[in-house]
C-alpha cells in the first residue's frame, strides 16, 4: 500500500485558495520524487498499489499542472502532458482518474495513461 503525507503547505500565490507543499510518499519499492512542488490533491487506487499526484507546472505566469503516477514495485514514473488551469479534484474511478481545474476545466485520463 502507498501512503501520501502533505506538508509544508503554502499558498501558491499571495491570497490564493491554491496551494503548494512538499510530498513524501512511502511503500514497496517506490520511484524517488522531488519533495516540494506539489498541490496537496493525490488520488489512491482501489486497491492501493497505486497513486496518482498532481504537481505544478506554471509556463510564463500562467498556472497549470501535471498528473505523475506513482506504482508500487515499478522504479519509473508516468507523467500527463501540462494541464492548464489549478487542480480542484481528482478521482479514482474505475479505470480512468477524471480531474477538475478552475478555471471550468475537466477531463480524464486513463489509469495507466495510454
Amino acid at each position: 500500500m502507498i501512503n501520501v503525507k502533505v506538508s509544508n503547505r503554502e499558498e501558491i500565490r499571495m491570497g490564493s485558495p491554491f496551494q503548494i507543499c512538499q510530498l513524501t510518499i512511502a511503500g514497496v519499492a517506490l520511484p524517488e520524487l522531488p519533495l516540494d512542488g506539489w498541490t496537496p490533491i493525490f488520488a489512491t487506487s482501489f486497491d492501493g498499489t497505486a497513486v496518482a499526484l498532481t504537481r505544478w507546472d506554471i509556463l510564463e505566469n500562467k498556472p497549470g499542472f501535471r498528473l505523475i503516477l506513482v506504482k508500487q514495485g515499478q522504479t519509473k514514473i508516468q507523467e500527463s502532458a501540462r494541464i492548464s488551469g489549478c487542480c480542484e479534484s481528482l478521482v479514482w474511478a474505475k479505470d480512468k482518474i477524471q480531474w477538475k481545474a478552475f478555471p471550468q476545466s475537466e477531463g480524464e485520463l486513463a489509469s495507466d495513461f495510454d
